[in-house]
């Protein structure tokens, strides 16, 4: 519980959450993927909240096409408050792989492919 006090005397208790070390956040929820031409999409998932997060988070959003090597992997990161990020300059007629992972310092946590 916390209160605050000013020269007007204490104000209500008042319960926060606050993180004394970042834990790995869990895995994002409602991944989806929506195209917007042959060229680009968008993908989209449910934003982590501080606490579900537990801590502040960014997302790495990877992705390539389907059946390549690691080495095609392009990575795009987003803030933590975001839902979504388009994706341009794809190859027509490819089918992608595409893995949001929030973070908070690291990008190790857990994998959502969609």
């Amino acid at each position: 519980r916390v209160r605050a006090a000013s020269l007007g005397g204490f104000g209500s208790p008042a319960v926060e959450n606050c993180f004394s070390r970042q834990l790995e956040p869990p895995a994002v929820n409602d991944i989806s993927v929506e195209r917007v031409s042959t060229t680009a999409m968008i993908v989209l998932w449910t934003p982590l909240t501080l606490v579900q997060a537990r801590g502040f988070v960014r997302y790495r959003v990877s992705y390539r096409p389907q059946n390549s090597q690691k080495r095609q992997e392009v990575s795009v990161v987003v803030s933590g408050d975001q839902g979504s990020v388009a994706i341009s300059e794809l190859f027509p007629g490819v089918s992608y792989d595409v893995v949001v992972v929030p973070f908070n310092t690291e990008p190790s946590g857990q994998e959502l492919a969609g």
